[in-house]
Formats: structure tokens, sequence, C-alpha cells
């Protein structure tokens, strides 16, 4: 391997739309693949890696861990005939290896991730003034703490502007996605808002209109933290992943003409 930050494509299912694998080289020559948002999807590295492994002729292991897989990953052997990443099968794996730990254990990944007091503490100081109990906190701060969001008939009605359609909110959504976020390398409350203000003046959005698009397809609520900064700490893997599930919504689920171009509340 010659080239750093090396990228195939990669289908997620048979059939199935495109999406980027990529390794870099990091520390002392080591090769360690890198897969972008998929990592935040699996805490059982093991299972993650035996999903990778699938890509290239294996041995027939039943599972491999992270040292052996860095250890036999050589890129010209992965198939470039358009490789299944199977999220289904990784699913299943990762519930598999959880489910093996002990309590102690899963204890100890949440602490590391989502209960970390690193997380906590950039999470706490944007709920604190908008609850007014403990209790309160885990309802109100929920997106902070899962995987995806539902979307109820009021979000996906409130993701619409007026005189727009939700045909054209889906596009708008994947534009923003492929123009001004995917291109982003810092991720932070500033950056995040210099790219949603660029967008909203290059494709003729009033910023509010794009904002409450944006928060609902991110958090499913329309009554949240300050936009901007609650993008920062979900990251930028949770709000990509997000924001195309919101326009795969609005794609299958086009709601009538007039609900869709009525105004917010």
């Amino acid at each position: 391997m010659s080239q750093q930050g090396q990228v195939f494509p990669l289908r997620t299912t048979p059939g199935g739309s495109s999406w980027a694998y990529r390794y870099r080289l990091e520390g002392r020559g080591s090769e360690r693949p890198q897969v972008g948002g998929f990592a935040t999807r699996a805490e059982a590295e093991t299972a993650l890696c035996k999903v990778l492994d699938r890509l290239r002729p294996g041995d027939g292991r039943a599972t491999i861990t992270l040292a052996e897989f860095v250890e036999v990953f050589e890129l010209e052997r992965i198939s470039l005939g358009g490789p299944v990443f199977d999220l289904e099968k990784l699913t299943w794996l990762n519930g598999r290896y959880l489910r093996r730990l002990s309590t102690e254990d899963l204890i100890s990944r949440l602490r590391g991730h989502l209960l970390s007091d690193d997380y906590l503490a950039q999470v706490l100081p944007l709920c604190r003034e908008r609850i007014d109990t403990l209790e309160a906190f885990f309802e109100y701060a929920s997106f902070f703490f899962v995987g995806e969001v539902v979307y109820d008939e009021e979000a996906l009605r409130g993701m619409v502007p007026k005189d727009r359609t939700p045909a054209a909110v889906a596009k708008a959504l994947g534009a923003l996605l492929e123009q001004y976020v995917d291109p982003q390398f810092e991720w932070n409350a500033e950056t995040v808002e210099a790219a949603l203000r660029a967008f909203a003046e290059a494709e003729g959005w009033p910023p509010k209109d794009l904002y409450m698009t944006v928060r609902l397809a991110v958090t499913g609520r329309a009554a949240t933290p300050p936009l901007f900064e609650t993008l920062a700490v979900l990251g930028k893997e949770v709000c990509r992943r997000r924001l195309r599930r919101a326009a795969e919504a609005l794609r299958a689920g086009e709601m009538p003409a007039t609900a869709a171009r009525g105004s917010r509340a």
C-alpha cells in the first residue's frame, strides 16, 4: 500500500448505494483500516472486523480480532467488484458479542462512550437550562444517546417549509450532505454554522427554514438546544447518517401537497 487515505466503492447491501471505505496509515507504519461512521455502530470491534474480513478472500475463521485483521489486511486482496458491507450482519454480530460481555464490561463500554464524563460534559451545558428535574434530562436529551431518531408525521411535515415539496427538501438535504457536510474536515459549531449559511445562500433558502429542517432531521424535534452546538456535539458521522435518513423518509412518505406546504407551528 503506497497511498494514504485510499478510497474505493462499497455497497451496503446487494443492489444498495455506494459508500466509501477508507484506510489510512497510522503510527509506526501500522496499516489500520478506517471505516467512516460504521465504527460508531459497533462497540464490539471484533464484529466489525469480521464483516470487513468478508470483503477479501478469507480463511474461514468464525471470528477475527482487530490485531488479526490488521495483520492480514492487504488492500490488493480487496475485491472491487461491488463488495457488500452488510449492516444487518454487522448489527447481528455486534449484538452477539455484546451479549457475551459481562455486566462490568458493558458498564465500562457505556462509560467509555455514551455515558463518559467527557461526552456528558458536552451535552449537559446545552440542556441544563431547559430541564427542571434529573428525570427530565434523558427525555429531553434522548437524541444525544440514540443511534436513530424517530420521525413522526409532525416532524416530517415540519421539515418541509412553505412553498417547497418533500421531494425538493429530500434533494436539498442530499446536496447539503454532498457539497457542504462531507467536505468538512473541522467539525465544530463555527464550521457547522458557516456550512449551513453558505448552503442557504447558494440555494436560496431562508436560513430559519433550513435550520428548522436540519434540526428536525437530526433530532426529530422542533425544540432543542442551540442548533450549531447540538450538531457539533452529536458529531459529523451521526449528523450525516440522520440527514441521509431524513431525506429517505421524505422520499418514501410524501405528504399531501396541502399538508407539506402548510406553515410550521
